[in-house]
């Protein structure tokens, strides 16, 4: 990394060196920092890295999706497995066993509430959420609208890349 570093510094060390001389032809510019460095070499280098880096991505998606399925049929079979020992326990009239491996136990939980109906809840157990539609804002602030409340930011850049 430190070699890119040294490039950019380099082009920007040409470009101030052209506007001392009172140069100011940026074709000129791009030209001499050309030839002068190995920033285009160096570019090169970082789209095909990138692109790497993509196919890297897609991989560990595929594998993910792979490893989700995978966990929720595990899930399932240890909740299997956690019923069948419940079962065990009350036929062999235990509420706990401990094991060479583990210990089981039948635990009894409190009754708790179920929601029927969430929209006859009284406003105090439920939470209400307010989220600014940002959407809404930028087409109210684009139509001219001021709102209280908002600002504008400077812009920004983005860098785009198109692999081929």
């Amino acid at each position: 990394m430190s070699r890119i570093y040294e490039e950019i510094q380099k082009a920007h060390q040409i470009k101030e060196w052209l506007i001392s001389e009172g140069e100011e032809d940026p074709e000129l510019a791009a030209d001499m920092i050309e030839g002068e460095t190995d920033l285009k070499d160096l570019l090169e280098w970082s789209l095909r890295k990138y692109g790497d880096e993509q196919v890297f991505n897609s991989a560990v998606d595929e594998r993910k999706k792979e490893l989700t399925k995978r966990k929720a049929s595990s899930d399932v079979r240890l909740e299997k497995l956690k019923e069948m020992m419940g079962r065990i326990l009350e036929a062999w009239g235990h509420e706990n066993h401990k094991g060479i491996d583990g210990t089981v136990g039948i635990t009894k939980n409190p009754p708790k509430p179920i929601i029927l109906d969430e929209t006859l809840l009284p406003d105090i157990y439920v939470n209400i959420i307010r989220t600014p539609r940002k959407a809404d804002i930028n087409d109210a602030i684009k139509a001219g609208a001021k709102i209280e409340g908002v600002g504008l930011d400077n812009g920004s850049q983005s860098i785009t890349v198109r692999m081929k």
